[in-house]
């Protein structure tokens, strides 16, 4: 369990209906889950879906030779998809997909977990971490859930954008920035499961504004544990121009059960991607 560091049983979710076999390569499993999908076994971030197609209710996903071939068998079943074609995937080098992982619950004691606010799924990082997109995907069907309550401000609000278009150039995991709560002015998060004990923990907060943000728009204080961390902190400021990353790390906080991030904004709304909480 990437969040637990535990030994458990490998699992993949499959919501959506789900007729036909699973087709298996070395590094790759294709079926259906809803519409077309296919689970990555290197990167192992999750369930990947392509929408609006769907394969047949047999075998007709064949990997051979780096593509992956469907020809068209879904056009005769009472439930078809308004794709209706062959369709060869072949691979490419920028890594746009999101997952939605699954593991055996509960995901306590934390070790190791990250949380992209308003990503559209989960992905691995360049460092092979997992980060979680919240709010969740889908809840059930074997999806990783999260204890998280957010708190919003009015006119609060979690935002996805593409980090091909508005992500921030200089680092290479970009995609965590284009999304974020905006608003948010508290989110406690479970780390430690009932009778557990007491820990500190490393909290990494990932920070990234607009590319047409001016300093002084956005005026915020966040703290973790009720102790002020950052007070009237500015991210195009703190960043040294709009459009660029600012991770703030915080070792030693002390958690009993629930670590608390609250924001405060004194200008503007509030804005954070994500955050990376390692026990010490």
């Amino acid at each position: 369990d990437p969040i637990t560091g535990a030994q458990t049983k490998w699992q993949m979710s499959r919501p959506g209906h789900h007729c036909g076999n699973i087709a298996a390569a070395p590094n790759a499993l294709f079926f259906r889950s809803g519409t077309t999908a296919y689970y990555d076994l290197i990167s192992d971030h999750g369930t990947a879906h392509f929408g609006a197609q769907r394969p047949g209710c047999w075998i007709n996903l064949i990997p051979a030779n780096g593509l992956v071939m469907m020809p068209e068998a879904s056009s005769g079943c009472v439930c078809p998809f308004s794709v209706h074609c062959t369709i060869v995937f072949a691979p490419r080098k920028a890594n746009r997909v999101w997952g939605t992982f699954s593991a055996a619950k509960p995901y306590y004691p934390v070790q190791r977990l990250a949380v992209n606010f308003g990503a559209p799924g989960d992905r691995k990082d360049a460092n092979g971490q997992l980060w979680l997109g919240y709010p969740r995907p889908r809840r059930g069907r074997l999806v990783y859930p999260l204890s998280l309550r957010p708190t919003m401000a009015e006119g609060g609000r979690f935002v996805a954008g593409n980090a091909d278009f508005a992500g921030p150039a200089g680092t290479a995991d970009r995609w965590i920035y284009p999304s974020a709560a905006v608003g948010m002015k508290q989110c406690d998060i479970q780390l430690i499961g009932p009778g557990g004990a007491p820990r500190k923990y490393t909290v990494r907060l990932h920070f990234a504004d607009a590319a047409d943000a001016k300093p002084r728009r956005r005026v915020f204080s966040v703290s973790l544990q009720g102790k002020t961390v950052l007070k009237n902190f500015d991210i195009a400021q703190a960043a040294g121009g709009a459009g660029k990353v600012v991770v703030k790390q915080f070792p030693g906080i002390d958690v009993k059960d629930v670590l608390t991030i609250d924001l405060s904004a004194s200008k503007g709304m509030t804005l954070l991607s994500g955050v990376e909480i390692t026990a010490e």
